[in-house]
């Protein structure tokens, strides 16, 4: 009962959430309607269970990983510049997957990635992206292994947590 109240609590929160982003567009643009463009560009492949987040610093978007829909994870990093898809191929990077969550950490300008599936196992590995490398980072009291956690900086400092759906369900 209190888990079907919880999901509930979570819906209306995020149908609240919709709503006002969608009255904030609107407004900001004077209720008119904003005009999409298809634009021919190199993409990364298509994919589901990837990870993205906003580099507010460097004004990209980075993307991470996924699953190709067969039985292949894909390892590989992407940045979006508001025009142009671009691969970023480094040496070292985590392990291919999907399902993991990322976020920007904004009081150390570093993407943050943790957790996901493999093909073969959960993870519950830490890692981080400052634009140029992948560094993997020994977290003292990590998470157990996971995937679909949700990351989210803390508003009073800007650093990073996951918490799992069933985490956020529980609060």
């Amino acid at each position: 009962m209190a888990k079907d109240r919880s999901s509930w609590v979570l819906r209306s929160f995020v149908a609240c959430a919709a709503l006002f982003v969608v009255a904030t567009v609107a407004a900001e643009l004077g209720a008119q309607s904003p005009t999409w463009q298809q634009r021919t560009v190199t993409a990364p492949s298509l994919r589901n269970s990837s990870a993205a987040t906003y580099d507010v610093y460097r004004g990209v978007t980075t993307i991470f990983g996924g699953y190709n829909g067969t039985t292949t994870a894909l390892g590989d990093t992407w940045e979006w510049n508001g025009t142009l898809w671009a691969p970023r191929i480094t040496a070292v990077r985590p392990n291919a997957r999907w399902g993991h969550g990322m976020a920007f950490d904004q009081k150390r300008g570093r993407v943050v990635l943790f957790g996901g599936y493999d093909g073969t196992a959960m993870r519950s590995d830490t890692w981080e992206w400052d634009g140029f490398t992948w560094a993997q980072r020994a977290v003292p009291s990590a998470p157990p292994a996971r995937g679909y956690a949700a990351l989210a900086p803390k508003q009073a400092n800007g650093e990073v947590s996951p918490a799992s759906t069933d985490e956020l369900l529980a609060a």
